[in-house]
């Protein structure tokens, strides 16, 4: 049981251990930004490949989809922050 003066932040899980990075976790509006903006040219870039016939091209809309995933992920951990003074 954690005590009212312990003022440690409690353990990422797992997933976001992996995932977020540790400059991220301290930027997340930053690190979701880049996420956000990668994922969308990997979006333009997959579909441009797919319409030409390049079926591989779904690797980069798979990739695409997570970075969004950790972009959300970000924003998420940015909601949970306590307020900078």
């Amino acid at each position: 049981m954690r005590t009212p003066t312990d003022n440690s932040a409690p353990p990422r899980p797992g997933l976001n251990r992996l995932l977020l990075t540790p400059w991220g976790y301290r930027h997340p509006r930053v690190g979701a930004g880049a996420h956000f903006a990668v994922g969308i040219w990997l979006v333009f870039l997959g579909g441009l490949l797919l319409s030409d016939g390049y079926l591989w091209a779904t690797l980069l809309l798979m990739a695409a989809a997570l970075l969004f995933w950790v972009g959300y992920l970000n924003m998420a951990a940015d909601r949970a922050a306590p307020p900078q003074v």
